[in-house]
Formats: structure tokens, C-alpha cells, sequence
């Protein structure tokens, strides 16, 4: 008796998709996608363009945190318990953002280990990335679309311009949403 095959869980095509949880947007150049001190209540990805994340001290001093672009997650941070946002997130130019509610990304994190484990992998990636400050960057684009095509995570990546760490400036703590 012959089992039937279930279609395969493709990353690309749940985060391109909208519906359960998930709502496409296109925000302007400078446009805030969420404040500092706003409820940190779903996860964003970076379909198209970049965004820069600002913290304000209690001094009321501005500083950069991370210039995230395509292929980047952030707001991550509310599946680890934070309620509140450390950060702002702003557009940088004309973009393409998938925002997906936590209850949706905590969903497909319990029922898909495909991205799961991919999930996973940005996540490690970028903390290495973020730990390794002098460390060469990954290649561009997003790192379930080099796995599927069979590249390593790491191996034989180029010294290319940084990707989303590119612009971290830490000053005191890196907050990263």
C-alpha cells in the first residue's frame, strides 16, 4: 500500500502568501513599521528594500542598531516572551514586508521543522554574525534559498559588503528587534 505523498514545505511560498496570520505591506521610504515601547506582537520579513532599526536612550540620544534588507527577520524577539519593543523600525526605501502575527509564526514553527530548522539557522547565523564582528558576512540573499540550492551555510562565502549586521552600531548593548 502506497503512501500518500504530502506536497513539501516551501519557506518562500508561506512567507509570499497572505492569509492565516499573515498580511503583505508595502511601506514608504520612512515609513515606521513599529515604535519603541509598541507591543511586540509579530515577527516581520523583508521581502523587498531595507529597514533600519534606531533605539533612543534615556538620554533621548538616537543611535543605530542594524540596517536590515531582504532576506532579514525582525521583531523576533515577542517569540522569546519580550512583550514590548526595544526598537524602532523604519523603511528605508519603498519596501516589501511580510508581517506575521506570533500566533501564526509559533504555529508554523511547531508544524513545519522545514522552516523551523531553517528559522533556526538564520537566527544562529546572525548571532554569529553579530559575536564576529571582524568575521566575513554571508553571500546575499536569504539563507533558505542558498540551502535549498545546496550551499553551505558558511563554507565558501565571499568577503561581499556586510548584509544586515552591515551598519551595526553598538553603543553600550546591540538591541536587535
Amino acid at each position: 500500500m502506497a503512501r500518500k505523498r504530502l506536497p513539501s514545505f516551501n519557506p518562500q511560498t508561506f512567507l509570499s502568501k497572505v492569509g492565516s496570520g499573515k498580511t503583505n505591506l508595502t511601506p514608504h521610504k520612512k515609513q515606521v513599521l513599529y515604535s519603541q515601547g509598541d507591543a511586540a506582537d509579530a515577527v516581520f520579513y523583508i521581502q523587498g528594500g531595507r529597514v533600519k532599526l534606531t533605539v533612543v536612550s534615556q538620554q533621548g540620544r538616537e543611535a543605530v542598531v542594524a540596517i536590515l534588507e531582504r532576506g532579514s527577520f525582525l521583531g523576533e524577539s515577542c517569540l522569546a516572551g519580550q512583550t514590548v519593543r526595544t526598537a524602532t523600525a523604519t523603511a528605508l526605501e519603498d519596501s516589501s514586508i511580510v508581517r506575521i502575527d506570533k500566533g501564526a509564526m509559533i504555529r508554523v514553527l511547531h508544524e513545519e521543522p522545514t522552516f523551523a530548522e531553517l528559522f533556526m539557522s538564520y537566527l544562529l547565523a546572525h548571532s554569529i554574525r553579530i559575536q564576529a564582528a571582524g568575521a566575513d558576512p554571508p553571500a546575499d540573499g536569504p539563507l533558505w534559498e542558498r540551502r535549498q540550492a545546496g550551499a553551505g551555510d558558511r563554507e565558501g562565502q565571499s568577503g561581499n559588503a556586510r548584509r544586515d549586521d552591515r551598519d551595526h552600531t553598538v553603543t553600550g548593548q546591540f538591541l536587535h528587534e
